[in-house]
């Protein structure tokens, strides 16, 4: 048991450590209260902790370099860029680069980029790769 709360003690004062460095808490100077106690606060800036994690998953799937899997409904196709951009389900805009390995497919069939339509639902596997998406395979469907 003293183990247990040797470890758990060390765990907490590098979580303090941690978030101190990266601003995600910030300790008060303590108050003297007029019944001789002392209040001691803590913030927590929720918004700090969400962005890191946010930034840490994306470099982490970025290090990974293993496919991430989207979808959406086509905006635009640029076919001289050999781009898509799609606006995903969660109200983001995406471009993807397609090379010549892209697996592209159409209600169901083989297609090429120039039958995709604006407003056709999309599902784009792809990697990041120097900052740009490339996209694995685009699956596209009539939009309805």
């Amino acid at each position: 048991m003293q183990r247990f709360l040797g470890a758990l003690v060390i765990v907490v004062i590098i979580i303090a450590v941690v978030g101190v460095y990266f601003d995600w808490f910030h300790f008060q100077k303590p108050t003297h209260n007029n019944d001789d106690t002392v209040t001691y606060s803590v913030e927590v800036n929720k918004a700090k902790i969400k962005e890191d994690t946010a930034r840490l998953k994306e470099k982490v799937a970025d290090a990974t370099d293993g496919d991430r899997t989207v979808a959406g409904r086509i905006i635009t196709v640029d076919f001289k860029a050999k781009n898509v951009t799609i606006e995903t389900d969660e109200n983001k805009e995406m471009t993807f680069h397609v090379e010549t390995g892209t697996k592209i497919q159409r209600n169901n069939s083989s297609a090429a980029l120039n039958e995709f339509r604006q407003g056709d639902r999309i599902t784009v596997a792809y990697a990041v790769r120097d900052g740009q998406n490339i996209a694995r395979s685009l699956t596209a469907k009539h939009s309805e």
